[in-house]
Formats: structure tokens, sequence, C-alpha cells
């Protein structure tokens, strides 16, 4: 019996790599065109906000939040507290279609928030300030159910009449009562938690005018009330004696 094998010529072997060499080559070139063209960054400029950079970019806050908590673990429970130069990726395209990757946050990315409903909310932030005022040696202040109703009414006329301000917008008046009073707004994004309660403390004690008021050693009384607006929550507390 006679057997035959087909051999096939060097220089048919020597075509056949170069052409798999020049495939492959053009697959890693081809990945790497849509890899840059879907990640873009922005450089976060003074003035901007998360909301107003998705706007910008015809996406949300939350998928900003899911892009960058990675590298800025904060974002997934402040995502107000941005700051000038941090680079942001935002979504990008290639050819057209929508390339999303899914991050898987990092262990120890930060602290996970808890959530709470609003009274809870304010009574949160009542904590912390007291927590703030023993800290420097001052008596903790007293919850006035009365100081708490007026600070939750302040909050809304400022969300109802689209202002942020001690002062009327329309009069001008001055509508701080008792011994001082603060405000400070945050983004509606996660906006009833214990970390979104620590922004709004760590918004107060950055104002020298704010931290005066949480550390007066003439205040006794307090009340905090928040109000939410389409994109963003006010909280206010009020002091008196």
């Amino acid at each position: 019996m006679q057997t035959m094998t087909r051999r096939c010529p060097q220089n048919t072997n020597n075509k056949l790599s170069q052409m798999f060499i020049l495939i492959a080559f053009a697959l890693l070139v081809t990945g790497c065109a849509i890899a840059s063209a879907s990640a873009r960054t922005y450089t976060v400029q003074p003035g901007d906000t998360l909301a107003k950079i998705a706007s910008a970019h015809d996406t949300t806050i939350d998928r900003l939040v899911e892009l960058n908590q990675e590298t800025y673990p904060s974002l997934a429970t402040n995502p107000g507290a941005i700051e000038v130069g941090w680079k942001l990726e935002v979504p990008g395209s290639s050819g057209g279609i929508q390339v999303t990757v899914k991050k898987t946050p990092s262990l120890g990315s930060g602290p996970t928030a808890t959530p709470m409903d609003q009274d809870a909310f304010e009574m949160e932030v009542v904590r912390l300030v007291n927590e703030e005022r023993i800290k420097a040696g001052l008596a903790p202040l007293e919850v006035d159910p009365g100081l708490m109703q007026f600070a939750r009414e302040r909050s809304e006329d400022m969300v109802e009449r689209s202002y942020f301000s001690h002062r009327d917008p329309v009069t001008g008046a001055d509508l701080t009562p008792g011994a001082g009073e603060n405000v400070t707004k945050l983004l509606a994004t996660n906006m009833f938690t214990d970390q979104s309660a620590r922004r709004a403390l760590s918004n107060w004690t950055r104002s020298t005018d704010h931290r005066a008021n949480i550390l007066s050693n003439i205040s006794t009384k307090t009340g905090v009330g928040v109000a939410v607006g389409d994109t963003y929550v006010i909280v206010t507390q009020i002091f008196d004696h």
C-alpha cells in the first residue's frame, strides 16, 4: 500500500505566518482606537457642578459617579463635592455605539452611606453639630421643636421661591432669626444619608461665620430643617438662646 503525505511549500507557511501577524496587529490597533475614542476626560473648572458637567456631555449625574467613583471615592456618597482640577471620565462613543465600562469598586474605596428619612437626616445634622461643640468644650444644643419647624419652613421657602440667602429676595429684609442661621445646598443624589449630613457640617465648618454660629457660647437651642428642590437639597440650621 502506498501512502502519500502532502507538504506545504516553505514559502506558503511564511506567507500564512505573515498574514496572521498583520491580522493581529490590525486588531490591536483597532482596539486601541476604540479605547481611545471611548476614554474621554474633562477637567473640572471653577463654577462647575456635577449636574452642569452631566448636562454638557449629555449624560446623568449617576453615570458620572459610576465612571469616576473608583478614582474619586467621595463621589459615591457626596457627588456635590467636586474640586477644581479633577479629571473626570465622561461617556464617549466609537462609530456611534456607546461604550459602557462597568467598574467594580475596589475594597476600601470609602465608607458606605447609610440612607435615612428626612426626620432622621435633620436629627443627624443636629447630632454632628453637637459633636463638634463637645469637641470644642461647649455644651450640646437642645433640640427645640419650634425651631425645627421654622428651619424646615425656611428651607421650603428657598426652594419654592428659588433663592439661596439669609435675606428676602424681594424686600431684602434679613430673615435670620434668633442667634443665627446656617444654610447650605447639597446635590439631591443620595440626598438623605449620614455622609450627606457630614457634607453639610463640612460646608459650614469651612466658613468662618458659619463655624462661629456652631461654636457660639451663647446659643442653647437649635433646629434643623431641609427641603428638596429639583436637583438639590437646602439644609437650614437655626440657633437661639
